[in-house]
């Protein structure tokens, strides 16, 4: 019986952190580095095929809940193009890490953040990165995705199918190259923000990447609080 509740218990303890499970996604940490000198991150950059820049910021904010969790100061994207702004730094020409780096040196931070979203939709990915600003070297990166999920989502290039295939086919005809429809779907992308529903998806994988985000100080990663079921307790 000892034998059976101790195979009952390493099973019930998997199902509980996801042994054997693909996960989330991947992970590398610079091994031996001290993440306490790092006390700011700046999230400087949200790239990929996202081009509304309100989504951008949304997606920016999961992550700053995560890195304030992790004992990091984080600052936000609004607020890091506010302060490049202000400071009139010559960096547009600058992209990636390359970028990254020159704001994280403009903004004074040890290390900045950037994230990259290559696909947004029923398949969604999104890999983060902070970079030493100093070096200009890697110290964490993580990636995550989700699988397709039917209408869940609902791509853009869906949703395009639909705008022009709706309101702009009318009586007297098709208008789908029309620049009007050009200008109204250039301005939807513009002002798209997250739904209830995508908000939830992407903030789930943003959870799943910086779980293995390193604290800042051991001293703030919670003591597993996990008790044994009372029927699995031996007297």
């Amino acid at each position: 019986m000892r034998t059976l509740a101790v195979a009952v218990l390493v099973a019930a303890l998997c199902l509980m952190t996801g042994c054997g499970s693909g996960g989330a996604g991947k992970s590398f940490i610079r091994a031996g580095y001290d993440f306490s000198a790092v006390d700011k991150v700046a999230v400087v950059d949200v790239g990929g095929v996202v081009e509304s820049e309100n989504v951008k910021d949304q997606i920016s904010d999961f992550f700053l809940e995560q890195l304030l969790r992790k004992g990091y100061g984080p600052v936000g994207r609004q607020l890091v193009r506010s302060q490049l702004a202000e400071a009139n730094a010559q960096i547009d020409g600058l992209k990636g890490e390359a970028y990254a780096v020159e704001a994280g040196r403009v903004l004074k931070v040890p290390a900045v953040l950037i994230i990259t979203v290559p696909n947004l939709g029923e398949d969604t990915s999104i890999t983060a990165k902070m970079i030493e600003v100093n070096a200009g070297s890697a110290l964490w990166v993580g990636s995550g995705a989700t699988s397709k999920r039917g209408s869940l989502w609902g791509s853009d290039e869906e949703f395009d199918k639909a705008f022009s295939g709706g309101i702009f086919n009318g009586p007297q005809g098709s208008y789908v190259n029309s620049e009007e429809q050009k200008k109204r779907e250039q301005q939807r992308k513009a002002e798209r923000t997250l739904s209830v529903r995508e908000s939830k998806e992407v903030d789930k994988i943003v959870k799943g990447i910086c779980a293995s985000l390193p604290y800042r100080s051991p001293e703030l990663k919670p003591q597993d609080q996990f008790k044994m079921p009372k029927f699995l307790r031996f007297k």
